[in-house]
C-alpha cells in the first residue's frame, strides 16, 4: 500500500523568538551593532531562508525577550529607550524578565529562557504559527525546538 501525503503548503505563518541578550552579544562580537535594524531583520531572514520563492511566509509576530535592570541602575534609561523603540514596531512585542546582580557585580538575565519556552510551546499548541525562527545561543533550547 502506498501512502500519499498532501503537498506542503506554499504559504507559512512565521513567528520569531529572539533572545535579546544573545543578539546584542553577537552583534557586539562582530562590531556591527550600529548597522542592525530590527524593523528590517525579519524580512532579511525571510529572504535568506525563503528567497527561492517556493515558500511564501507572513511574519505573524516577532517576540523580543530581554531583561531590564532596576530603575536605580545607570543603564536603565538606555534599556527603557530601546524597549520602547522596539515596542513601537507594529509586529514586535517585547517581553521582559529580570536582571540579577551576581556576587562579582555583573548583571545576569533570569527568566528569559523560560519566557521563550512558554511562548513557543503555547503558541504552537494554539496553532499560531507554522514555522518558528529562534535566535538564541542556548543549547537548552534544543529539546524545546525538537518538541
Amino acid at each position: 500500500m502506498r501512502v500519499s501525503y498532501p503537498p506542503t503548503p506554499s504559504y507559512r505563518r512565521l513567528m520569531y523568538f529572539i533572545d535579546g541578550g544573545y543578539l546584542r552579544n553577537s552583534l557586539n562580537e562582530v562590531k556591527r551593532n550600529e548597522e542592525f535594524n530590527l524593523r528590517d531583520f525579519p524580512s532579511r531572514i525571510n529572504k535568506e531562508f525563503f528567497g527561492d520563492g517556493r515558500i511564501q511566509g507572513e511574519i505573524i509576530r516577532v517576540y523580543y525577550y530581554d531583561a531590564i535592570c532596576e530603575i536605580s541602575e545607570p543603564q536603565y534609561k538606555d534599556q527603557r529607550t530601546l524597549f520602547d523603540r522596539l515596542n513601537g514596531i507594529e509586529f514586535v512585542e517585547v517581553k521582559l524578565a529580570n536582571l540579577v546582580r551576581k556576587g562579582d557585580g555583573r548583571l545576569e538575565q533570569k527568566g528569559v529562557d523560560v519566557l521563550i519556552a512558554v511562548d513557543m510551546i503555547s503558541k504552537a499548541y494554539e496553532n499560531h504559527y507554522d514555522i518558528a525562527i529562534v535566535l538564541g545561543g542556548d543549547r537548552d533550547f534544543y529539546p524545546l525546538i525538537k518538541a
